[in-house]
């Protein structure tokens, strides 16, 4: 997983995949180990896997 930074704010990058960790409306929570607010959603295209990534850019709560 990546962190990133903006602003002062760190986030970190979640993939759709990653199951009990899927939240898919922006600034809904969602429960896992740790609490989420959802900022970002966007998808990318794997050339090597031929499937779209969804990834999900939250502030650690």
């Amino acid at each position: 997983m990546e962190t990133y930074t903006k602003g002062k704010k760190h986030y970190k990058e979640m993939k759709r995949e990653s199951g009990n960790r899927i939240c898919k409306k922006t600034n809904q929570k969602y429960q896992g180990t740790k609490s989420f607010y959802v900022l970002e959603e966007r998808c990318i295209k794997s050339s090597s896997t031929k499937r779209d990534f969804f990834f999900f850019f939250a502030q650690q709560k």
